[in-house]
Order: C-alpha cells, then sequence, then structure tokens
C-alpha cells in the first residue's frame, strides 16, 4: 500500500511516514501533505515538509479504496498515522526497502537501478499524464484542484 500510494502521489518516503487521517479530506480527495518524517538523534521524528509549507496533493481515484480502508482500520483517532512499518512504528527508507524486498524485488523484474525515490517520478509523469497541460509540471502541488482520472495505463 505505501508503495502505490507513494508512486500515485508523487511523494517522499518521508511524507507518506507523516500521513495522518487527518490530513485526508475524503470528500475532495485532497492530501494538505503537513509533515515528514526523518531521521534524528534518538530515531525518526516528524518535521516540517522539505519546502517548510503544507502543499495539497489530489488523489487519483483508483487509490481512494485503498485510503479509505486505511482510514478506517486506523480508527477514531485523526492523529493516527495512515501508514506504519511492520511493527507499528514510522516508516523510514530502510523499514520500506526491508518490508517489501525492496532490492529483491526489483533485482527479480530486471529493475536493479530502480531506486524508492524514483516513485516520485513515476508519480509527477502519471499527473502530466493525467493532467491539462501546465507551464510546469514541477510537482503535484502544480496539479489541477480537483484530482486527475487515471484514464491511461501507467508505464
Amino acid at each position: 500500500m505505501v508503495v502505490v500510494f507513494a508512486a500515485a502521489t508523487a511523494a517522499r518516503i518521508g511524507e507518506v511516514s507523516g500521513v495522518r487521517a487527518c490530513d485526508i479530506d475524503t470528500e475532495n480527495w485532497i492530501w494538505t501533505v503537513r509533515r515528514q518524517t526523518t531521521p534524528a538523534p534518538g530515531g525518526l521524528t516528524d518535521k516540517n515538509t522539505k519546502g517548510k509549507r503544507a502543499r495539497q496533493v489530489p488523489l487519483i481515484e483508483e487509490i481512494r479504496p485503498m485510503i479509505a480502508e486505511r482510514i478506517l482500520a486506523v480508527g477514531p483517532n485523526p492523529d493516527a498515522r495512515l501508514f506504519t512499518g511492520p511493527r507499528g512504528g514510522r516508516i523510514s527508507t530502510a523499514v520500506l526497502r526491508d518490508a517489501t524486498h525492496w532490492d529483491k524485488v526489483v533485482t527479480s523484474l530486471g529493475h536493479e537501478h530502480l531506486r524508492r525515490h524514483d516513485l516520485r517520478h513515476t508519480g509527477l509523469t502519471w499527473f502530466a499524464d493525467t493532467s491539462p497541460p501546465t507551464s510546469s509540471a514541477k510537482s503535484p502541488d502544480t496539479a489541477p484542484s480537483s484530482p486527475p482520472s487515471a484514464t491511461s495505463t501507467p508505464t
């Protein structure tokens, strides 16, 4: 789920780890990115986003059922993390790599050069393929205010 969410939103793994139930607007299907999880002395901690300000990311129709399922699974606490590691903790790049057997999977697919951060580029490509032309497609916050519908098959 984490890999699909990261690719579909073009988010950094730290941002995915930091998403809370209250960050998801299920009426308009918008994720307000408010924080990221990063390494710090003593372990992982939450801090502001890399850009130091919140941004909104449209959630494509294809991942909405998964997100709704996660919101139900975390219960009524709006501050509950939408995604956690295998032991209930914060997700880091290393946790994602180990939990998904990333290196083994991408090698078996013949894509051993593929890095987890490359999911951002995949997501941005999907946004570009499903959104009206823009003058600059640098990040999802340049996407239209309504969520795009993925009508083409991502490659």
